[in-house]
């Protein structure tokens, strides 16, 4: 029996103790690698634990689950950008969401989306966020409607929509309509 094997001599067990200080670029890139995996498998596990979070704390996602009063399509159409937007509401004078979902592999910059109200409109989750192991391509910031209709919606919003991802939108802060 090689005595430096069992008791963790080799060579392999030596250079991993000292933290990789010899390691040559390839085994570092194969650690680095491996390391961003797991961290990115992390953030695709908390995605559906976020969505089931929304989903419990948002009547409008699913209070009207059994009618068409709580559902509404604003663009089913739209296949040569292969983008689908969608409302959802608890009732007639419940908040309103609006779904934004893309199935191309390409960023939408200053993406127009209808919306159902005028105000300020923030992301109340976006599927691309890096901490669901997203590129991070979200709207940061609260998107203000302008009087411009779309999807037959009085408001329309400018975003940035990320690839193959799903935006829930949902009113921040209305205003009365000019």
């Amino acid at each position: 029996v090689d005595q430096h094997r069992t008791q963790g001599g080799d060579k392999g067990r030596q250079l991993h103790d000292r933290n990789h200080e010899t390691v040559d670029g390839s085994h570092q890139q194969a650690y680095q690698d491996r390391h961003d995996h797991s961290n990115k498998h992390r953030g695709i596990q908390s995605f559906p634990r976020e969505l089931n979070r929304l989903y419990l704390r948002t009547p409008g996602l699913w209070k009207e689950d059994h009618s068409w009063e709580g559902f509404t399509w604003l663009d089913a159409d739209n296949y040569q950008q292969n983008v689908l937007v969608f409302s959802r509401q608890a009732g007639p004078d419940a908040g309103k969401f609006v779904c934004v979902l893309n199935f191309s592999p390409y960023t939408r910059e200053n993406f127009k989306v209808g919306v159902p109200y005028a105000g300020l409109w923030g992301e109340a989750l976006n599927s691309d966020d890096s901490r669901f192991g997203g590129t991070g391509a979200v709207n940061p910031h609260s998107l203000r409607s302008v009087p411009e209709p779309m999807h037959g919606c009085p408001e329309s919003v400018s975003m940035t929509l990320p690839p193959l991802s799903a935006v829930v939108l949902r009113c921040v802060r209305r205003r009365k309509a000019k």
